[in-house]
């Protein structure tokens, strides 16, 4: 092989051959597969991810909206229907006050705030609107259904970001760039650049 890759630039010369495979623990032709440290960092800390989202009680399905407690409308909806859009509303808006709302709690009224902000109005109110379906009782349960999984996600709380992923050593360090180095000489020599 090393023969058929050097043909091409230099002219047969058994000595010289003999002068590469005399110098084969030269660090061009040393390719050991490191598997990286850092993938294993990596690996290992999204690991712990999923333990600490499996260790979370709480489920989309203990989220209860008490819907006494919030304003419901109903006007004319650009959605489908045809001509019954023009006669019916079928369009449903909620809304209620997330500073002022006493069954949530404030850590999630914040993380509503933060996170939702779009749906959130200069008077504080949170808005959700729904036109998808025909219909005004169908329309009205896929917006509760969003303000439900809004309430859920503002309820698990945000991990503290740490520096979990411990950085890597200065002979791991080392041994990462070698390798690279090693790869890049490689590919300079199937291509027959020899520019070094």
């Amino acid at each position: 092989m090393l023969k058929r890759c050097f043909s091409k630039f230099l002219p047969y010369n058994p000595s010289s051959l003999n002068l590469f495979s005399a110098q084969s623990h030269h660090r061009l032709y040393n390719f050991p597969y490191y598997s990286f440290s850092k993938n294993r960092r990596n690996e290992e800390y999204r690991k712990k991810l999923e333990e600490e989202r499996e260790e979370i009680a709480i489920k989309l399905e203990d989220i209860k909206i008490p819907r006494e407690k919030i304003e419901t409308n109903f006007s004319r909806s650009s959605g489908p229907g045809g001509q019954n859009v023009n006669k019916l509303n079928t369009k449903a808006e909620i809304r209620f006050n997330v500073a002022s709302c006493d069954w949530l709690e404030a850590d999630v009224k914040e993380r509503l705030k933060s996170k939702f902000f779009n749906h959130i109005n200069n008077d504080g109110e949170l808005i959700i609107t729904c036109q998808t379906s025909r219909t005004q009782s169908r329309n009205l349960e896929e917006a509760f259904d969003k303000l439900q999984e809004m309430v859920y996600k503002a309820s698990i709380p945000e991990r503290e970001r740490k520096n979990e992923i411990p950085a890597e050593t200065h002979y791991e360090t080392r041994r990462r760039v070698e390798d690279k180095r090693r790869r890049s000489d490689v590919k300079k020599i199937r291509s027959g650049n020899f520019d070094w």
